[in-house]
């Protein structure tokens, strides 16, 4: 089974037959452990419990030509093992788990053109997810990137993997669209947005992998909308199994693009 450390457009093939040149590697270690915090003996628990501490170690070895060499390649594993986008990828199974990486030490040795490195890791997510996003699609729409939503229509979304899936809501207004709410009418979840300036062309987006909500007009910078998410609704999941989504608006359809991805757990 093929794995990599990926992040953005740098990749570190951790397979023997795909390893890059002047780099080689140990087996990934997954070292997972239980914990748990009590009140008093017998009673249930009254503090964090931790299926697993979720940390990941590897150890690679840099390998140099020369030591000119040698500190490029020392650098290129330090660019990709310090960068905040880092993913393990299974690219067997087209799944990525986010890493965190807390420590880089190198182990010196007298020979410094090949030397061990250890990654100490841990993944904050504790969830595989698909690499490739999974979008809705009409089936009976022309259009090939999203979908006309029109007022009360409902579109049925089936998430196979055992954990919540995490959609993004990308929306372009076709007429003044000043309120408009997202249902989730299987588990009754309900996002609504008031915007004046969600006028034809502007597109509002929902990110609710990261909590995110903004607004962008043709040629100028996203803006921060999160202010206008209305009191008691906000960002929800989408649970396993079917989920019914409902757009509602007054003022009419919207340009949409959804997408998720897929989550199991690590």
């Amino acid at each position: 089974m093929g794995y990599s450390l990926r992040a953005g457009d740098l990749v570190l093939p951790l397979t023997v037959q795909e390893f890059m040149q002047n780099f080689d590697h140990a087996p990934v270690t997954i070292k997972q452990k239980v914990i748990e915090r009590y009140g008093r003996d017998g009673g249930t628990i009254t503090g964090d419990r931790r299926l697993a501490s979720r940390k990941l170690r590897f150890t690679v070895a840099v390998r140099g030509l020369d030591d000119q060499n040698y500190d490029e390649n020392a650098a290129a594993l330090y660019a990709i093992a310090s960068r905040p986008d880092l993913y393990l990828q299974n690219d067997t199974l087209g799944y990525r788990l986010a890493l965190s990486v807390n420590t880089i030490t190198p182990k010196s040795e007298a020979y410094r053109r090949a030397e061990m490195w250890t990654l100490d890791a841990v993944c904050p997510d504790a969830a595989w997810e698909t690499v490739a996003e999974q979008e809705i699609i009409d089936e009976y729409d022309e259009y090939t990137d999203g979908f006309i939503w029109e007022n009360n229509a409902e579109k049925t979304v089936n998430n196979t993997d055992p954990l919540d899936a995490w959609p993004v809501f990308e929306l372009t207004a076709t007429s003044s669209n000043s309120e408009f709410a997202i249902v989730n009418v299987t588990t009754g979840a309900v996002i609504r947005v008031g915007e004046s300036q969600f006028t034809e062309g502007v597109k509002i987006t929902l990110d609710s992998r990261h909590g995110t909500a903004q607004l962008e007009a043709a040629g100028e910078d996203p803006v921060d909308i999160s202010q206008k998410i209305a009191d008691f609704t906000g960002f929800f999941a989408l649970q396993p199994g079917e989920n019914v989504l409902r757009f509602e608006s007054i003022f009419g359809a919207v340009f949409a693009r959804v997408t998720y991805r897929l989550r199991r757990p690590f």
